[in-house]
């Protein structure tokens, strides 16, 4: 009991320093760890894989601020690496990519960009029309789609074989309607109305067709009146030419598309109306025109002639004689326009058909030279 009371009066006693030697006294102060002591005793009762881990995602934090500030250097493969990295090859083994670090987002001028892309593309779809072609072509008149179609071809050459290929093969019919149509501005395009009027036996050519020869015309100066004709010789030549395509021996690759055949009756009758409406026109027109036309016409009328000798005397096919009466006197007809370059050339065309068939209409060659 007497312990006990002993132990109570000493708790209200005052704090007496402890006395050292040398009559030295000092208080005991309680002086405060620095922060690393702190963090050194805190990571001692941590596992040592968890301290590792925040080390290095902290030097990778550092790293990504670094590359983005652009503090780094371009290596040999491409790479790029802090200069600070090349001291050590440990310290570089301790940064390379662990499990636990994040995946980082796009720099930001990047994400900028994406946004601005997207943003285009949704402004570009909006801005699409959203009318029908079909609908409003349907409803225009026929003589304005041709100006669009042109104007279409013209601003994408690369349309015109499509656009071909789409178009139907003309009849015949159509062709030497056509041939005929252009003729006939060309002759009314002469200037004064001068231009001889040409009469024709037959429209059908290849059944007994003849032309009457031109009358001259009073006298006007040569180059006035081709600046009169240059757009009607051009209109006519286009038109010869665009329908030659599809009744064409010499060139049979163009045909590839529209018909496998020819038979040797359509493409004679486009070919003497060609050239029936050639020497219809007056003199001058006559030259301006052959000078355009001339060899691709003639390359026609002999690759004509030769099938027409591998049709009759190699295939032993035959022709009625009516139509092959018709088909020489067309030809003697050409060759007798002598005064013109066509004229001497067709005639060398239809020497060459005597010579290959003339034997079933009972003719030769020296009857053809009389």
């Amino acid at each position: 009991m007497a312990h006990l009371i002993v132990e109570q009066q000493n708790m209200f006693l005052p704090h007496i320093p402890k006395q050292y030697p040398f009559g030295a006294a000092t208080t005991a102060f309680h002086h405060p760890s620095p922060p690393s002591a702190l963090f050194a005793s805190h990571n001692h009762n941590l596992p040592a894989r968890s301290v590792a881990a925040q080390s290095n995602k902290r030097r990778l934090e550092r790293d990504d601020e670094d590359e983005e500030n652009g503090y780094g250097y371009d290596d040999e493969d491409g790479g790029r690496q802090d200069r600070r990295r090349r001291a050590s090859p440990a310290d570089a083994m301790d940064r390379s990519p662990t499990p636990e670090r994040p995946r980082k987002a796009p720099p930001k001028r990047l994400r900028m960009a994406a946004a601005s892309a997207a943003k285009d593309k949704d402004e570009h779809k909006q801005a699409e029309p959203e009318q029908d072609v079909g609908v409003l072509l349907a409803r225009l008149p026929p003589q304005s789609l041709l100006p669009i179609l042109t104007s279409l071809i013209q601003a994408r050459p690369e349309l015109k074989p499509v656009v071909l290929a789409l178009i139907p093969r003309p009849t015949l019919e159509m062709a030497t309607q056509a041939l005929a149509d252009a003729a006939r501005k060309l002759r009314d395009a002469y200037p004064y109305s001068q231009a001889p009027t040409l009469s024709f036996a037959s429209t059908s050519f290849g059944f007994g067709s003849g032309f009457a020869q031109p009358q001259r015309a009073p006298q006007i100066r040569d180059e006035y009146v081709l600046s009169r004709l240059r757009t009607p010789i051009a209109d006519f030549v286009s038109t010869a030419l665009s329908y030659l395509s599809y009744f064409s021996y010499a060139h049979p690759q163009s045909l590839a598309v529209h018909t496998p055949t020819l038979s040797p009756f359509e493409v004679y009758t486009y070919l003497a109306a060609l050239t029936s409406h050639i020497f219809a026109q007056p003199p001058l027109a006559v030259n301006a025109v052959s000078a355009e036309i001339q060899m691709r016409l003639v390359e026609e009328w002999k690759a004509w002639v030769e099938r027409i000798d591998q049709y009759v005397n190699k295939e032993g096919r035959m022709f009625e004689a009516r139509l092959v009466q018709n088909w020489i006197d067309q030809l003697d007809s050409f060759a007798a326009q002598s005064q013109f370059p066509l004229g001497q050339q067709m005639k060398h065309v239809r020497d060459t058909w005597v010579a290959r068939a003339g034997w079933l209409v009972q003719r030769n060659a020296i009857m053809s030279d009389l």
